[in-house]
């Protein structure tokens, strides 16, 4: 991954291309949207791309319906893989009907007579979308560049009105099977329309002309005796050749043909830049093609070597994409059903993205969102001006902020984030709580009791019900009446029973454990873990483990660490993150030293990220000018340095709490 970073911080400089948010980049960044698979019955298990850290949806093709967890499907970590429920709504194949007794191709594997083939949107309409978060990052091959070889074009397209990028190839080439060229939803253009808007993103030229002159079925020797009428007369700026899943020639005789291909243009047109693609893999059960898996890679390493000759010989605006060879890297990690338009040799929308993203890091083209400068987005809470933000490190112009009744203290999300939104998010207000829509931009639920006067924190419960910690006013003289009260209504918001934590006051966040039978209550002195009575009535807490703060008070916040084996906190005044080993030892204390005025001041919400690093809100101050004192986030790395801040006191007050959307390894 890391020599996959650095050629594209290289290219940063020659061209950047926006690209459509429904298929993002395959081989960058930490969320995969509308990744494809195809289920054979109720039991299959279909593997993911990446190892996914939380599953965000699951939906229909065509991104209109979406399938629930636990109803429709159901997620194994361990194996990265996602399966239908016995009563689930996604649509499947039979495995009688994915290998039929009778068709056009016949398959390679005993005891299956032939594979299931059509064309159109049949295959994809019965696969899924799923859009997922993940930490890992590609390691595979990466795209090879010929980055300077397309430069001298995309300057030249940049600097004029026109011009015309021509795809000359078989059906492949032509976008078989995908959704924008048979005309189903989502309707999604083929690749080579993709990396056209690509190069006119990339170039600001609205005005380059889109040809395709591939036709289905046609092979290389058919590519030599058109290419006079289907791409010298049309005197392109910039082909792509793409020819290789229809023949049955020898590497050598393969390449022979494509330059020939390549000297009839460059002879009719010197300064047209070229790009040659070999075939992607087809499906290796059918008869026929199971030994494509041997030839192809010979055919692109018969094009690479092609373009190194006419390098040599002073042709330098030629290239080649690795298609071949990273088609082949993603079914080590995926199923050729899970991403095929037609079950023997075509894209689906997911494909496709492995020519594009292939195609424009071969010509230098970057993507928006990608590893070079990661997307940081995030929902915060604003104490000192009552609000709640949303932040898009990728666009200062999607940032907003909703106003919002203080306190706004433990902010949580509310459900599931469709892909594209941001959600909706509970806060704490005055003797309850409320949850925004962030999308909608307004209130959609408010809740106030009069018990939950001094309400600090709310915590769902499984049933539905909630748990809210309320800190009462006492007095020194009756220690007791100063305990933090665990107020517990039912899933109709009855109040059904108060729960006392004697000797802990002042609470700030409480964090429940998985069940929701334990709690880890963060205070004044540090932050302890409680069981939580089964009762429904009132009665005392059961204090199992008090984490003392190492110095100076209000603990805000604690969560376990992702092993499993001790506890992060938020340590309020001391502003440090803490690590407690699960018998209460200190093991790690991360501050942040100041700089330019700036300081840690109050650490509050703190939350840990799958790659070892820790954020943590840093709380300024009650006042609407106090966010200057200090920066709003901070990340720190797994050895405790400072690896990110977030620093804005014009747009954020003073913050205490947020939910990270999307960050890298989170």
């Amino acid at each position: 991954m890391k020599e996959l970073m650095l050629t594209c911080a290289a290219l940063t400089t020659l061209a950047v291309a926006a690209i459509d948010p429904r298929v993002p980049p395959i081989f960058t960044g930490s969320v995969m949207t509308n990744e494809t698979v195809l289920f054979m019955g109720t039991e299959d298990a279909a593997p993911l791309m990446y190892r996914a850290d939380e599953i965000l949806s699951v939906t229909s093709f065509d991104l209109k319906t979406e399938y629930k967890e636990g109803v429709d499907w159901t997620f194994d970590a361990a194996t990265r893989t996602i399966r239908p429920t016995p009563n689930t709504r996604m649509p499947y194949y039979k495995e009688s009907e994915w290998y039929p007794a009778g068709g056009r191709f016949k398959c390679v594997r005993p005891g299956k007579p032939f594979v299931f083939f059509s064309e159109g949107s049949v295959i994809s309409l019965h696969q899924v979308c799923v859009t997922y978060r993940h930490s890992d990052s590609w390691d595979g091959p990466v795209p090879r560049s010929d980055a300077a070889a397309f430069a001298p074009l995309l300057a030249r397209l940049s600097k004029r009105v026109g011009g015309k990028t021509l795809f000359y190839g078989d059906s492949i080439t032509f976008a078989y099977n995908s959704s924008g060229m048979i005309g189903f939803e989502p309707r999604i253009p083929g690749w080579p329309k993709q990396v056209h808007d690509a190069i006119v993103s990339a170039t600001g030229n609205a005005g380059i002309e889109y040809v395709n002159t591939a036709i289905a079925g046609k092979n290389s020797q058919w590519g030599v005796a058109n290419v006079k009428a289907l791409v010298i007369d049309h005197a392109p700026d910039f082909v792509l050749i793409a020819f290789g899943m229809n023949d049955r020639l020898s590497a050598a005789d393969y390449a022979a043909k494509t330059a020939a291909m390549v000297d009839a243009i460059h002879a009719a047109l010197p300064h047209t830049a070229i790009l040659l693609v070999p075939p992607m893999v087809p499906n290796l059960e059918v008869v026929g093609l199971a030994d494509r898996d041997k030839l192809f890679p010979e055919y692109e390493k018969a094009l690479c070597a092609l373009v190194e000759k006419y390098h040599a010989a002073g042709f330098a605006q030629i290239g080649c994409a690795n298609v071949n060879t990273m088609h082949a890297a993603v079914l080590a990690r995926k199923r050729y059903r899970d991403m095929t338009g037609n079950n023997i040799n075509h894209c689906n929308d997911f494909s496709a993205r492995i020519y594009r993203d292939t195609i424009l890091a071969a010509m230098g083209i970057l993507p928006q969102k990608t590893a070079v400068e990661p997307v940081r987005r995030i929902v915060l809470s604003d104490e000192s001006r009552g609000r709640i933000h949303y932040y898009d490190s990728s666009d200062p112009a999607k940032c907003f902020f909703v106003n919002a009744e203080k306190t706004t203290w433990d902010l949580q999300r509310v459900g599931t984030v469709e892909p594209g939104k941001i959600g909706r998010y509970r806060y704490v207000c005055r003797k309850g709580f409320k949850v925004v829509d962030l999308d909608e931009r307004r209130d959609v639920d408010e809740f106030r009791h009069p018990s939950l006067a001094g309400i600090s924190s709310v915590s769902l419960l499984p049933d539905g019900g909630f748990i809210a910690s309320v800190n009462p006013h006492g007095t020194k003289t009756n220690p007791r009446s100063r305990s933090v009260l665990l107020r517990k209504f039912s899933k109709d918001r009855r109040l059904v029973a108060t729960y006392t934590c004697p000797g802990i006051f002042n609470a700030r966040t409480t964090t429940f454990l998985s069940g929701g039978e334990e709690a880890l209550v963060s205070h004044e002195k540090g932050f302890t873990r409680v069981r939580i009575p089964r009762e429904d009535r009132d009665m005392d807490v059961t204090e199992m483990k008090h984490f003392k703060m190492p110095h100076s008070r209000n603990m805000y916040h604690a969560v376990p660490t992702r092993d499993g084996k001790g506890y992060w906190a938020g340590a309020g005044y001391a502003a440090e993150t803490v690590r407690f080993a699960s018998d209460g030892k200190v093991e790690k204390v991360w501050p942040i030293a100041p700089s330019d005025g700036k300081k840690g001041y109050f650490f509050a919400e703190v939350q840990e990220f799958s790659n070892g690093h820790v954020l943590v809100a840093n709380w300024t101050g009650h006042g609407a000018a106090d966010s200057r004192r200090g920066w709003q986030l901070i990340e720190f790395d797994e050895n405790g340095k400072v690896a990110w801040t977030l620093y804005d006191p014009e747009r954020f007050g003073s913050i205490h709490g947020f939910v990270v959307l999307e960050a890298p390894g989170l």
